[in-house]
């Protein structure tokens, strides 16, 4: 049996309908800086929020969790 050992864990992702924005918008408290929005999808909001922090973390842009 393999087992990995991972310290870090997913991040607790919200997303709701934003009237002002007329779209759903994703975000967490681990990453204050991150958003993603989507006219169509509340999945594809969230979709999109883990991409861009995916990308974030491959790039290493300096953008880090918060504590």
């Amino acid at each position: 049996m393999n087992t990995i050992d991972r310290t870090d864990s997913a991040p607790a992702v919200r997303v709701s309908w934003s009237a002002g924005e007329a779209a759903y918008v994703a975000r967490s408290d681990r990453f204050p800086g991150l958003t993603a929005r989507n006219e169509w999808s509340a999945l594809a909001a969230l979709d999109e929020f883990i991409e861009l922090v995916e990308h974030v973390r491959r790039q290493g842009d300096g953008v880090r969790p918060a504590a």
